[in-house]
């Protein structure tokens, strides 16, 4: 087959976003459960997928439902708007000079309620770098990175890259939490300084009283297991699911109710 690559990074509109049972206002609107039945009374939690035999774990879950999560539990040192422009989040100022990119990182606390340091983003930094996914390929300019003190993060590259802080989008976690391990030798889910943190039964989202942005309407987060894509399909199609992101990678576009939303990607597209 011959592959034709497009010379250009097109934003194109390839994502899909989903509100499913949720109607013109996703936070207080009826809800739908898992029977199809429509309620109209408002209410402070969401319903949401994932697979219970997958990770919470950013750097290791296997499963993109499972990602998609990770974002409420662990915050960047900074994120893109729409327009792709940075957003500040751990991170409180960004230099970038030559080679050299220094972060200087806000106070913040993790679920757990304690610092998170300088160290912690090191720590997560070389996670990134170290486990194949998209983090590391973003990475790839990082020749080493090192704590100066408690809240400055110094970054060497390989080259001059004026939009380095665009790629420092990887999610932080505190500093050998993902080896934590149940009295079975489970593994817990990492502690992260994100909006919400991973209930004790692992069974849903709860607000992180930690975490020191903006908290919103919803308090909880209920999680439905779907561990494969009929599953998927199956709590699409009857409305369970209040909000589903898919990047259609696989071709396959699930029957849904709902409202759905086209978010702009910064990908390359390959014509076949």
């Amino acid at each position: 087959m011959k592959y034709k690559k497009i010379l250009a990074l097109i934003l194109a509109s390839v994502l899909l976003f989903s509100v499913c049972g949720c109607k013109d206002k996703p936070e207080n609107s009826g809800s739908t459960n898992e029977s199809g039945q429509v309620s109209s009374k408002s209410r402070d939690y969401l319903n949401l997928l994932y697979s219970a035999a997958d990770s919470f774990n950013p750097y290791t879950a296997k499963t993109d439902i499972n990602r998609q999560l990770c974002q409420l539990i662990f915050e960047p040192l900074l994120v893109l708007d729409n327009e792709f422009k940075p957003e500040y989040k751990i991170a409180s100022s960004v230099e970038i000079k030559d080679t050299t990119c220094t972060v200087k990182i806000k106070r913040t606390r993790f679920s757990d309620g304690s610092i998170l340091t300088a160290e912690d983003v090191v720590y997560s930094c070389n996670l990134a770098r170290n486990t194949a996914g998209k983090y590391a390929a973003s990475l790839y300019e990082v020749a080493s990175v090192l704590a100066a003190d408690s809240n400055t993060v110094i970054f060497k590259m390989t080259k001059q890259d004026p939009y380095f802080a665009n790629l420092l989008t990887f999610p932080v976690l505190k500093k050998g939490s993902e080896k934590i391990t149940d009295s079975d030798s489970v593994a817990k889910p990492p502690i992260g300084s994100g909006r919400y943190k991973v209930s004790k039964d692992e069974t849903s989202l709860e607000l992180n009283e930690n975490f020191g942005g903006k908290v919103g309407n919803i308090k909880k987060i209920n999680l439905i297991n779907a561990p494969d894509t009929d599953s998927v399909s199956h709590y699409l199609e009857i409305g369970a699911a209040d909000i589903y992101f898919s990047r259609i990678s696989d071709g396959n576009i699930h029957r849904m109710s709902g409202k759905k939303l086209d978010v702009n990607l910064n990908s390359i597209i390959y014509i076949i």
